[in-house]
């Protein structure tokens, strides 16, 4: 998400779920994370703020390095098999 579309994306997310954050999971695609990682990685922070969990969905579908989730503030993995 461009950062304007992040921060609104965000105020109406925190807006429409305030009593629910503990049930939402966003999930992103592995390839999506390696692509835009910096993006990603703060995008993430925004998230966690609002203790919303976040997955990564796909891993190991494509090659790369898996130590990029170290990085990250992520609640889970889906490996792709």
């Amino acid at each position: 998400l461009k950062e304007s579309n992040r921060v609104q994306y965000l105020n109406n997310l925190s807006t429409i779920l305030s009593s629910r954050r503990q049930f939402i999971h966003i999930e992103l695609n592995e390839a999506m994370v390696n692509n835009h990682f910096s993006e990603i990685k703060s995008f993430l922070i925004e998230l966690k703020k609002l203790n919303v969990m976040v997955g990564v969905d796909q891993a190991g579908l494509h090659f790369s390095q898996m130590n990029y989730l170290q990085d990250l503030s992520i609640d889970y993995i889906k490996m792709h098999g």
